[in-house]
């Protein structure tokens, strides 16, 4: 019997799936870098059946190629971009049908931008990445004009992970998970410049009632009244490692009501977070707690079993503060505040890797928000005010402020599959020899290995021992290491080349010598000839940027 080819391709790579979801839903992380109790969504692979991969093709409000009908599309689905520029909403994208994945840092040009309204997900297994998110509109009566929201009051949403996004310009808070809502990661995004035109409500992050295990890290706030975040009753967390600027209420703050049915405790560990240009509120307002009776009469106050592990945060303004309770600021009662405090983690911690709390500043800086494939100015100005200690909360902006984002060109994609042919080429005989559900020696799907290896990656060069000796018989071992935005190793095979530029030669008796990383790393072997002098390794690979190392040789 004959078996069309196309017929059995899709058989293997659906056999390929179910056996692949059956190994690695619970192994692999969202993407390479991925952490906290969001992670372990697989977004458009973690349902039952492939995705579709769906292309945005233009940056209309609605109808074909546009973003709302990829993201209002019921199937599984991946969205590539294969034009960059703003997007101006005419109202905000309710996304309801689960197993999707936004692969912002696809886009081409300057990247993408959406303005003029809200992206409210109300369903379970979502990636979101790359993206900038501008709305821009002002706050009114009967709608809050956030960037993100994650709520759904019926169907508490699940598993939902926020990486590399811009998020700005929103009207209440600009980042939300609202009513029931569970295992949510907010990490290395900048959240910035909440507008304070309607009731100064500039605000950052919402963790609101029952927001359980919430994950915010290695986020930059910025330019912001209030809430970065801030956590309401019956809600638990962790927030590390994030770096908090010019914030003229408070930074970080606990709250509840105890009028509401489910008023219940807050547990959430804080630690190693940094904070630079306090509020001359509350004691610079790092971290306000409202405990019994609170704020407005007794209308907002936690409930009595709250507890919270601060711990290792850092105060720019306040160097000499060596103990983290110093950085609380009790909004209540100064008496009792005793059983509140706890000495070890409230939180089972999601594994998020930590770093020293005065490292976070230089760490953060580097690598949040939408940076594939460029930062715009509106990033690069708040980086720049946070290293300078300028900048100021604004009021309102206007159509003016946002940048001209260049629509760019997608690279050419033979068989349109949203994997570039440069990419197939480098891991495949051909053009459209690979097909994008199928698996990656990582593990992931070719889709998504292509679309994460976007992010900028670094080289490593070491030279072991530095000096040999100038007798054309001693050797030394090149050792190249690749790694990823996340500091880890890049997880496919990428080609290398190392240049000798002195008295030195590799295996091949040449001065070049060409060879690809396994799990991020390259090994060479190089001997020097019989004339002394410095040696110069020079290592390129496609899209990382050129690193080099010095040796000598020496006469003995």
């Amino acid at each position: 019997m004959l078996i069309n080819k196309n017929l059995s391709k899709t058989l293997i790579l659906l056999f390929l799936f179910i056996l692949s979801v059956t190994c690695y839903a619970d192994v692999l992380p969202s993407f390479p870098g991925a952490e906290g109790f969001g992670s372990k969504t697989r977004g458009a692979f973690s349902g039952s059946s492939l995705p579709v991969v769906l292309k945005v093709t233009n940056t209309k409000d609605k109808g074909a190629g546009s973003l709302r009908e990829a993201l209002l599309d019921k199937r599984p689905r991946i969205v590539i971009f294969k034009t960059g520029g703003n997007i101006i909403l005419k109202k905000d994208i309710y996304v309801n049908n689960p197993y999707l994945t936004i692969a912002g840092q696809t886009a081409p040009g300057s990247g993408i931008c959406i303005s003029n309204g809200a992206l409210r997900i109300s369903t379970h297994d979502v990636i979101v990445r790359g993206v900038r998110w501008r709305n821009g509109k002002e706050r009114n009566i009967t709608r809050n004009q956030d960037c993100i929201s994650i709520e759904n009051h019926d169907e508490p949403p699940y598993r939902i992970i926020i990486d590399h996004c811009s998020l700005s310009w929103g009207s209440d808070e600009i980042a939300v998970t609202w009513f029931p809502v569970n295992s949510v990661t907010w990490q290395w995004n900048i959240i910035s410049e909440g507008l304070m035109s309607y009731g100064e409500h500039g605000f950052g992050l919402l963790a609101g009632d029952n927001s359980k295990n919430i994950s915010i890290h290695h986020n930059l706030f910025a330019h912001l009244k209030m809430r970065l975040p801030e956590c309401n009753g019956n809600s638990t967390g962790e927030i590390v490692n994030n770096l908090m600027y010019n914030f003229s209420d408070k930074a970080i703050d606990f709250t509840s009501s105890p009028t509401r049915k489910d008023f219940g405790p807050l547990y959430w560990n804080v630690i190693k977070n940094y904070f630079k240009r306090n509020s001359e509120k509350y004691n610079g307002g790092c971290i306000v707690i409202y405990n019994f009776p609170g704020w407005n009469n007794g209308q907002y106050y936690i409930h009595n079993d709250s507890k919270f592990y601060i711990n290792d945060n850092y105060n720019f303004d306040k160097p000499d503060i060596k103990n983290d309770w110093d950085l609380v600021y009790f909004f209540g009662v100064s008496t009792g505040t005793e059983k509140y405090k706890s000495d070890t983690l409230v939180v089972k911690p999601s594994g998020i890797i930590e770093h020293p709390a005065k490292d976070v500043y230089q760490i953060v800086l580097a690598k949040v928000g939408a940076r594939v494939p460029t930062l715009d100015i509106i990033d690069d100005r708040i980086i720049n005010d946070v290293n300078n200690n300028t900048g100021n909360l604004i009021e309102s902006i206007n159509e003016n402020d946002y940048p001209v984002y260049s629509t760019g060109i997608y690279p050419d994609d033979d068989d349109d599959d949203g994997i570039p042919n440069e990419f197939e080429l480098k891991y495949s005989d051909s053009k459209t020899g690979l097909y994008p559900n199928a698996e990656a020696p990582s593990g992931y799907r070719w889709i998504e290995e292509y679309a994460n290896g976007l992010f900028p990656k670094t080289i490593s060069v070491e030279a072991n021992p530095e000096n040999i000796k100038a007798d054309g018989t001693s050797g030394s071992t090149i050792r190249v290491e690749i790694k990823d935005i996340y500091n880890l190793p890049a997880s496919v095979k990428i080609p290398v080349t190392l240049t000798i530029s002195g008295p030195g030669i590799f295996t091949n008796n040449t001065q070049t010598y060409s060879t690809e990383t396994v799990n991020g790393m390259a090994n060479a072997t190089m001997f020097s000839t019989t004339k002394p002098g410095t040696i110069v390794i020079t290592v390129t690979s496609p899209n990382i940027k050129t690193s080099s190392v010095e040796m000598t040789t020496t006469l003995k």
